[in-house]
């Protein structure tokens, strides 16, 4: 049997770490291109305390009186060179987080 190494151990759930009017347009500008769309609006987590948010649904539009869309659900993890990544829940989708700071979250 072997033995997980350190190099294959998954991705661990992380917080943003540094100045967060320098982190926030960072991830605001990620999301956006990984999802293509240009008005990202975010949940009211705080992303310095957990490593959870939610990307909101656009708004219906005029035509619309009301919205089936639900919030996408997404994690920061760290992985094990250091680097962030965002990953959305129930999908495969994961977002690299260049020049972003993380550590690993603890409760």
């Amino acid at each position: 049997m072997s033995v997980p190494t350190e190099a294959s151990s998954p991705p661990k759930p992380a917080v943003l770490t540094g100045d967060k009017t320098e982190h926030m347009p960072k991830l605001v500008s990620a999301l956006q291109a990984a999802l293509k769309r240009n008005n990202i609006q975010l949940g009211s987590e705080d992303l310095e305390n957990s490593p959870n948010f939610s990307v909101l649904p656009p708004r219906p539009s005029s035509f619309e009186t009301r919205s089936l869309a639900v919030p996408q659900i997404f994690t920061i993890m760290v992985q094990n060179d250091g680097a962030c990544i965002v990953t959305e829940s129930g999908t495969d989708l994961v977002i690299p987080l260049d020049g972003l700071a993380c550590e690993e979250f603890s409760e």
